[in-house]
């Protein structure tokens, strides 16, 4: 197994050519992407990250979506570094010269445990005390277990934000419920807020990257090959097996690319009084998708309502894919289902 010791040599050695250039933790660095330029309407904003996955580094740009290994990058921004990066590689593997272990050097920064890449200032759900009250506020939602170590608590929301986003950013800086949405190398690029206490602000706030139109939660944690549930809240997404959460109204009929050919069922807030959320099933109802009309004995509004009046994960499944519809069929039901 190759040493991450020497992609972080060489990514030093690299980040003088690198504009803002910054390691955030131990195993993230973040800089301006020299392959697109970054963003141009904002000079600051740097979303280029190497990230430590299996003892190697890896290279990926948030804004044009570039991904390599550390040589590939090599070759693409620092050639004459290429051939030395190379031999020390081998030498590395194959043991042709004995070397001594050298010491990782001093990046001038704090590691972050129990952390996914991305995040700082930020205390993973399952490692607060027994006491906490945003673990006791996760138990109370019955949030299952296995999602803890999905789920963050900070103190200072804005604060989070501005050092996983965006420094112009302006939230309340309050504490919060954070929920990460991750890329496909697990590294977190936006994340919401849940507000645990009743006051003044929204009960939610999704920080994301300017040029980040649509979010979906746990996008590359759901088999494509399988029926995928669209729900529309992250939490809600969370005791549905194969489910995916939307953020943000123009997600709802652009899904990403890798679900082009899945079986897709929109299960939406169970509210035939909202005009948006007719307005939404509508649309889909005419663009042939196959929707979830809950049935009239089924009063909370979401999934999350429905486990807390006491059904279970697989009750509500059963729920949803007995009571789904698309074509006519949903054109019919649908007109009914607004009489409740």
């Amino acid at each position: 197994m190759m040493s991450s010791f020497i992609d972080k040599k060489y990514i030093n050695l690299v980040s003088g050519q690198l504009n803002l250039f910054k390691w955030k933790s131990s195993t993230l660095a973040n800089c301006r992407c020299p392959i697109c330029g970054d963003s141009q309407k904002n000079k600051t904003k740097c979303r280029g990250y190497f990230y430590e996955k299996k003892n190697s580094f890896f290279y990926r740009c948030h804004n044009c979506g570039y991904g390599c290994s550390v040589k590939n990058f090599l070759d693409k921004v620092s050639p004459s570094l290429v051939s030395e990066y190379q031999m020390e590689t081998f030498e590395e593997q194959f043991g042709k010269k004995k070397k001594k272990k050298k010491e990782t050097p001093d990046m001038n920064f704090k590691p972050f445990q129990d952390r996914k890449p991305g995040i700082v200032d930020a205390t993973r759900v399952n490692k607060l005390p027994d006491d906490h009250h945003c673990l006791k506020f996760v138990q109370q939602r019955k949030i299952p277990v296995d999602q803890y170590e999905n789920l963050y608590y900070t103190k200072k929301f804005n604060t989070f934000v501005k050092k996983l986003i965006d420094p112009e950013v302006n939230y309340p800086d309050d504490e919060r419920l954070v929920i990460p949405f991750v890329d496909d190398t697990d590294t977190v690029y936006a994340a919401q807020g849940r507000r645990l206490v009743d006051n003044d602000t929204a009960k939610y706030y999704t920080a994301k990257p300017s040029d980040v139109k649509k979010l979906w939660y746990n996008e590359w944690k759901v088999d494509p090959d399988k029926p995928v549930i669209v729900v529309e809240g992250p939490i809600d997404s969370m005791f549905i097996s194969n489910s995916i959460a939307m953020v943000g109204s123009g997600a709802i009929t652009e899904l990403p690319d890798r679900f082009a050919n899945s079986e897709i069922i929109y299960a939406l807030d169970n509210e035939p009084r909202n005009s948006q959320i007719v307005s939404y099933y509508e649309n889909l109802v005419n663009k042939g998708q196959k929707v979830c009309l809950w049935p009239s004995y089924v009063k909370e509004k979401d999934v999350n309502d429905m486990i807390l009046a006491g059904k279970t994960k697989e009750e509500v499944e059963k729920i949803i894919l007995t009571n789904s519809f698309s074509d006519l069929e949903a054109s019919l039901k649908l007109k009914d289902w607004k009489k409740i």
